[in-house]
């Protein structure tokens, strides 16, 4: 009997999703990010895709073009599960305060174990040559998708003091904490889900344009996301302070 492992394979699904988490963990403001939490985050994320099937056989949603197919049907099935399974590992660590960037870069991590499945299984139905680009295109973008929900995730969970509200909603959601985490992080799913439903609906219509598309998509969710994890920083420093 002959065994034989496939190294390179393994190589082309895990190191790439590890180089993003150790990026994040170095960007991440000192001693927020714990690897062993990222770490059950990243396999949280490859558990989602059982919740996926699970929704594909409790929930039929027939969509009869691209753009339904893509922003009622795959992207929200996709982000819900993702979101399950980052409830599920957080309740782990209830009892343990958490950064609100190091929420943000959790749920992006969920989205890393969530892609590395996926590619792991249209290396399978499509051959391990597919492996290496998705790990450096949709790996990143269920990353971005992961990281714009936990961006309002975090937010919700910042207590900035009654009179730091400055809008009625602001002061209404002070009274009402769980009711603002509730409220920001449909918003986040649902920024999520449209970024997402644009990623996919961009593969399947844009033909030659979609990777000049793709890559600008990267470009713009990486920045934002840079850009949103500092104001999360900022807004968490200021609410230490009132």
């Amino acid at each position: 009997m002959l065994v034989e492992f496939n190294i390179l394979l393994l190589l082309k699904l895990f190191l790439p999703p590890f180089i993003y988490i150790m990026i994040l963990y170095l960007t991440a403001p000192n001693k927020t990010l714990n690897l062993k939490i990222a770490a059950l985050c990243f396999f949280g994320g490859i558990l989602s895709t059982n919740f996926v099937q699970l929704y594909y056989a409790l929930v039929d949603i027939v969509a009869t073009n691209p753009f339904d197919l893509q922003f009622f049907s795959v992207a929200p099935r996709e982000e819900i599960c993702k979101l399950l399974s980052f409830a599920g590992v957080m309740m782990l660590f209830r009892k343990q305060s958490i950064h609100p960037v190091a929420t943000m870069f959790y749920m992006g991590i969920i989205g890393l174990g969530f892609a590395t499945f996926e590619n792991f299984m249209y290396g399978i139905m499509y051959g391990e040559s597919i492996v290496l680009p998705r790990s450096l295109t949709s790996t990143l973008g269920h990353l971005i998708f992961g990281l714009f929900l936990g961006y309002w995730m975090g937010l919700g969970k910042i207590d900035i003091g009654k009179y730091g509200n400055r809008s009625l909603f602001g002061f209404y959601m002070y009274k009402y904490k769980k009711l603002k985490m509730g409220v920001y992080t449909l918003i986040g799913l649902l920024s999520a889900i449209t970024f997402h439903g644009l990623w996919n609906y961009n593969l399947t219509v844009s033909w030659m344009a979609a990777t000049p598309i793709m890559i600008l998509m990267i470009v713009f969710g990486l920045s934002t996301s840079k850009f949103g994890s500092t104001d999360l920083n900022n807004h968490y420093r200021k609410s230490l302070k009132k």
